[in-house]
């Protein structure tokens, strides 16, 4: 994450928040709870054909497409519990 989105590291760093709290939850559903089912369609495809890895970039990339979002703690929290992410 440091590397990838520094600004949102930081962001999080500020805040004291802790990828675990809703990263976990993301992956143990392989992404089927916070993301729609188009989506989650194509994220298991890539897992079955390219292996486990795709579940971290696709967590880095959710987290690129929320960054813009992140205005306060409060809103934070909200989309890292419930993500809204555009299909564009």
């Amino acid at each position: 994450m440091k590397l990838n989105i520094p600004k949102t590291y930081h962001y999080f760093k500020k805040y004291n928040i802790d990828c675990s709290n809703f990263l976990l939850e993301w992956i143990i559903t392989l992404y089927a709870k916070p993301l729609n089912p188009d989506i989650v369609g194509r994220i298991w495809d890539r897992l079955f054909f390219t292996g486990t890895n795709i579940l971290w970039k696709t967590g880095i990339a959710i987290l690129k497409l929320l960054s813009s979002k992140f205005k306060d703690l409060e809103t934070t929290l909200q989309l890292l519990k419930y993500p809204i992410v555009d299909e564009d």
